[in-house]
């Protein structure tokens, strides 16, 4: 993911990539080969980049486990940050945070990528002037590869937190009552299928789901959707998978934060990714209870 936000703002006439900072070896060497013709600085420590670099912001885009820590030495150097989602591994982590986040969250913008997407857009914008939601509905599909290749990452927290900030933006962040999560295991090892049930106490329903069933061929095939009802209407949206215009989108709303000129949205505040993060945590313990197994 980092590569692909490296390769983007080289495309972008408002950002250029100044740093690149890549702790691990292989993975550097690599990343040298790539920028060899350019005027990228490369590091392996965070540290040392900020000592010797001045840029306007940083995109972090590095192993879950690593948000938090990597967050905190930017924060604390004054410098402004997107931080890939999820924002951690759990909510009391999250909440290491805290002190440094100023209270527009200005300082952190959340890489809450499907929030700029053209779809999503559209059916927000659709939805808005409808009324009061009843019901919402989503599913996220990725390939039978995905519960090999990310052994020790929730669907929960790796592929549905997608939608749960949807969600999120949709209910303008209102916070559920009610939290019903679920998995079921693969005869080969590992979990392909995880859903989710959260009731507000309007008696909004909102149900997730999020699976490893698409063929590992072709790669990069995706099958999304989300629904979304009132009363007497209803909204659809089935997404196509225009990742680069969504990344293009996000990065052009980081550079006019950066710039002054607009505001963190709702689902890409720092307390937003607290409450999403407490629903992911909400929901991996009630799967760890119940799950499909047996059934």
């Amino acid at each position: 993911m980092g590569q692909e936000h490296a390769r983007h703002i080289e495309e972008s006439t408002e950002m250029r990539v100044a740093v690149v900072v890549e702790p691990m070896e292989e993975n550097f060497e690599r990343i040298s080969r790539s920028f060899i013709d350019s005027e990228v600085r490369l590091f392996t420590e965070l540290a040392d980049a900020i000592s010797l670099e001045q840029v306007d912001g940083w995109i972090i885009s590095s192993p879950t486990s690593s948000h938090v820590q990597s967050a905190r030495i930017l924060l604390e150097a004054g410098q402004r940050v997107m931080l890939e989602k999820p924002i951690a591994e759990s909510l009391e982590n999250a909440k290491l945070l805290q002190d440094l986040v100023r209270a527009d969250s200005a300082n952190l913008m959340m890489g809450h990528i499907l929030l700029w997407s053209p779809e999503f857009q559209e059916l927000r914008n659709k939805v808005q002037p409808r009324g009061a939601i009843r019901e919402i509905k989503t599913l996220r599909q990725r390939s039978q590869s995905h519960r090999i290749d990310y052994p020790n990452e929730s669907l929960f927290s790796l592929l549905m937190v997608h939608d749960l900030y949807c969600i999120q933006a949709l209910t303008l962040g209102k916070e559920p009552l009610k939290f019903v999560g679920r998995t079921r295991n693969h005869q080969a090892g590992g979990i392909d299928f995880a859903s989710a049930e959260l009731v507000w106490a309007d008696s909004t329903v909102a149900t997730a789901k999020a699976n490893y069933f698409l063929a590992n061929d072709p790669p990069g095939l995706i099958d999304d959707e989300i629904s979304v009802r009132g009363d007497d209407w209803s909204e659809f949206v089935h997404f196509r998978g225009n990742f680069a215009q969504a990344l293009r989108n996000e990065h052009a709303h980081f550079a006019e934060l950066l710039r002054g000129e607009v505001a963190v949205p709702i689902g890409a505040r720092y307390q937003d990714a607290l409450q999403i993060q407490g629903w992911v945590d909400a929901l991996i313990s009630s799967a760890a209870v119940g799950n499909y197994e047996g059934e």
